[in-house]
C-alpha cells in the first residue's frame, strides 16, 4: 500500500529536519464526464488524479457545487504552500502539519 511508506518518510522527516511536513490523501473524484477519459470510473481515484483539479484542466465541464468547493480549496492550499510554506485553511477545512502523535491508521 502506498500510504505506509509515505507515512514512514514523514515520520523520518519530522524527526531529522526543522521543516514542517504535510501529507494528504486525495480521494475526491470529479463528477465531470471528461474526467472518465483520463481516469476510468473503475479506478475511483489514482496517483495524479488531483492534477486536473489543481490546474483546472477540464474547463469544458460544468462542475457541481461540491466539485467547485474541492477545486477552490485544493488550489488555495497549494498556492498557500508555494507562497508561504503552509497550506493553511479554506473556510473551516485546514490542512494541518503532519505530527507523528496525531496520525491515524487507515
Amino acid at each position: 500500500h502506498f500510504l505506509c511508506p509515505v507515512r514512514r518518510l514523514a515520520q523520518l522527516l519530522e524527526r531529522v529536519s526543522n521543516q514542517s511536513t504535510f501529507l494528504y490523501n486525495w480521494d475526491w473524484r470529479e463528477t465531470c464526464s471528461a474526467w472518465d477519459r483520463f481516469f476510468p470510473a473503475s479506478w475511483h481515484v489514482s496517483h495524479s488524479s488531483d492534477l486536473p483539479i489543481l490546474f483546472d484542466a477540464f474547463s469544458n465541464c460544468t462542475s457541481s457545487m461540491e466539485d467547485s468547493a474541492v477545486k477552490s480549496a485544493a488550489q488555495l492550499f497549494w498556492a498557500n504552500f508555494a507562497r508561504h510554506g503552509q497550506p493553511g485553511c479554506f473556510g473551516e477545512a485546514c490542512w494541518q502539519r503532519f505530527r507523528q502523535e496525531d496520525r491515524s491508521e487507515e
